[in-house]
């Protein structure tokens, strides 16, 4: 230390251990080939589904127009990703049109339960009103 410049370390190489650097770089090797991995799975299976009528076809809910125009952007896509996007967004149309018609159904069935209560107040309160008036006349002739 009578040296100010002088280091420490009196060896020419300082080594450090890089075994940290290598798991990150092993997991991100790791990471790349999974995503490929999963990339080809994905395109092979897109490219083993045979896009017909009849998947599209399954729901009733999407207009002739809009069957046109998703086969078209479905078939126009440039890679997998796209090819779900649309099949996606198809769905989603699809549960939008389900949910407005239950939404629609069930109000038409609400409205039939606010009908049939009516009538069955109405029944019960004729159904008094007749055991009142067989009880008077009952009375008339004096059974009991």
């Amino acid at each position: 230390m009578d040296n100010p410049g002088s280091s420490l370390f009196q060896g020419p190489d300082i080594k450090i251990n890089n075994s940290q650097n290598n798991e990150e770089e092993e997991d991100l090797e790791d990471q790349r080939r999974r995503k490929e991995e999963l990339q080809n799975l994905l395109t092979v299976a897109l490219d083993d589904f045979n896009y017909d009528e009849s998947t599209v076809n399954s729901s009733t809910n999407i207009s002739v127009a809009s069957l046109d125009e998703m086969q078209q952007n479905y078939r126009q896509a440039s890679d997998s990703n796209e090819q779900l996007k649309v099949l996606y967004d198809v769905r989603l149309r699809e549960l939008s049109n389900i949910k407005t018609e239950y939404d629609n159904y069930k109000g038409e069935k609400t409205r039939e339960i606010d009908v049939l209560k009516n009538k069955l107040l109405l029944s019960e309160a004729e159904m008094r009103q007749l055991k009142i008036s067989l009880k008077n006349a009952n009375d008339l002739l004096g059974i009991f």
